[in-house]
């Protein structure tokens, strides 16, 4: 009777003991996921901050070579609405096709 006792107790001991190594291994594994996650969004505002700045500098720089006869404010609108999606989706689906392969 004692060795039953004795052989339960081992045995609940065992699986207390890989419940928690497997909780940690989870804890471990929502770490990771929380700091990639955090990088990418690091990495996308860094992005799009920059894209700002870049059509800012392109609109200004628009703006001072435009032709006299056309509407400067069009042409510049036109310009930046086009290149925004173009500079912000790109890096994106590149990062997300470089992350997929890992």
């Amino acid at each position: 009777m004692l060795e039953v006792l004795v052989g339960k107790t081992l045995e609940q001991s065992l699986v207390e003991v890989l419940a928690e190594e497997e909780l940690a291994d989870l804890r471990q594994q929502q770490r990771m996921f929380e700091e990639l996650r955090n990088a990418e969004l690091a990495e996308q505002q860094r992005l799009e901050e920059q894209d700002r700045r870049l059509v800012e500098e392109k609109v200004t720089v628009l703006s001072v070579f435009c032709f006299n006869g056309f509407n400067q404010t069009a042409i510049v609108l036109r310009y930046s609405a086009r290149m925004k999606p173009r500079k912000t989706i790109k890096p994106l689906n590149q990062k997300r096709l470089r992350i997929n392969t890992i």
